[in-house]
């Protein structure tokens, strides 16, 4: 999750104002020129991925019905994908929206696009019960289609099996994690912290790995909505406001 382990700590860029309190219900709003930045550094990531193949957008769980869309986004001027991102961003501006962030199944946030896209718990093959949550934020941040209509778990990734384990230098444990999958994460993704990482699931979620120097020590947790672009959640409608959302909120 982006509002632990330090990151409180984080200044000297706007995405600070993200983090300025764990609630919901506390000022999500940006200023144009910062949902300008955002949404220009979001652009440049994605326009880096329009260069994937189908299969490999087809194994983020998107449909092939639905190649065409993204296609068709990549055709695009970056003038005009940062305006259909900024878009999105918006609606955390919106002061009508905002109440149901902290929404359930039937709120807006789920049928915006007429349908529930945001994946369950069977599609990343867990259940409620194989959902763990052992932080402090509201256990709600665990339930399918709550907070912003996504989810999350504290869970160990399977492929490492450990939450938090000790190693001799940096360099040795990303060795270990990038053998495993993971990558560092886009900079605007994580408020530009230097040791957060992550490995990309299918239908827009993640598990994240955070290394901390000083005790040299590596914590996992997922999955989780992912914060950097991908398709699926793009082309489903919640990356990445309400991504940013559950981030804020868990």
């Amino acid at each position: 999750m982006l509002n632990k382990y330090g990151i409180f700590l984080v200044t000297g860029t706007f995405f600070f104002v993200l983090v300025l309190s764990a609630s919901v219900s506390a000022n999500l709003a940006f200023t144009e020129k910062e949902l300008d930045s955002l949404s220009d550094s979001m652009v440049d990531d994605l326009r880096s991925k329009c260069s994937m193949t189908d299969d490999q957008i087809v194994a983020q769980g998107v449909k092939s019905e639905d190649i065409k869309k993204v296609r068709d986004f990549c055709k695009l001027t970056k003038k005009e994908m940062v305006k259909q991102i900024g878009d999105k961003l918006k609606r955390i501006n919106d002061k009508n929206l905002k109440s149901v962030f902290l929404g359930y199944t039937n709120s807006y946030l789920c049928y915006y696009i007429g349908l529930n896209t945001v994946p369950n718990y069977a599609d990343l093959g867990l259940t409620s019960s194989t959902c763990s949550w052992h932080d402090s934020s509201p256990s709600s941040c665990k339930k399918e289609a709550s907070v912003a209509c996504l989810w999350g778990c504290t869970n160990n990734d399977p492929k490492l099996g450990w939450h938090t384990r000790t190693y001799t230098n940096q360099k040795v444990f990303e060795s270990d994690i990038y053998n495993k999958g993971y990558h560092k994460v886009s900079g605007y993704a994580c408020y530009y912290m230097a040791d957060d990482y992550e490995r990309t699931l299918s239908y827009g979620y993640r598990y994240e790995v955070t290394w901390n120097n000083k005790t040299r020590q590596a914590h996992v947790e997922g999955p989780e909505p992912d914060p950097e672009s991908n398709w699926y959640g793009v082309i489903n409608g919640f990356w990445p406001a309400e991504v940013l959302v559950w981030h804020k909120a868990c």
